[in-house]
């Protein structure tokens, strides 16, 4: 009984770990975006130079769970009246980096991206270091086919 909750406390703690974002062999693990598996995903193509000058590519070269996206696989929330029709559930690597070289230099690829769900807002801000913009909000919302919770 007692070494059941000694790991169930290990699990729990290891979780908190995972959910504020915890260093992993030079890169950072990313929560996912979403509250659930889901049905809903699909291959969207994306350029990885068009997300230069942003924070939804980190300093590997990932892609962060919770980045909007046109169907056109562009980034959405950019300007005012966007719409985000598409959301990255997980982190995945798109460049060998975040710099406009690297960026330019990667290939277009595909990255599965989630066509409705519940967005959970605090991972996706924890995973950017920030809080969502207004403009990021509403293009998330805007498509009816998003929460964010």
């Amino acid at each position: 009984m007692i070494a059941s909750l000694l790991f169930f406390a290990l699990v729990v703690g290891l979780l908190g770990t995972i959910r504020a974002g915890a260093a992993v062999g030079g890169g950072t693990l990313y929560r996912p975006a979403f509250h659930t598996v889901s049905d809903h995903d699909v291959p969207t193509r994306i350029d990885p130079s068009s997300f230069k000058g942003t924070d939804w590519v980190d300093l590997y070269g990932v892609l962060k769970p919770g980045t909007p996206l046109k169907a056109d696989g562009t980034l959405a929330g950019t300007a005012d009246e966007q719409v985000a029709e598409r959301i990255v559930p997980y982190a995945v690597g798109i460049a060998e980096g975040n710099t406009d070289a690297l960026l330019d230099a990667a290939p277009n690829g595909d990255v599965a991206a989630r066509t409705r769900g519940e967005v959970v807002r605090a991972d996706v801000e924890a995973a950017l270091g920030r809080e969502l913009t207004a403009f990021e909000v509403t293009a998330i919302h805007a498509s009816g086919r998003f929460l964010l919770v």
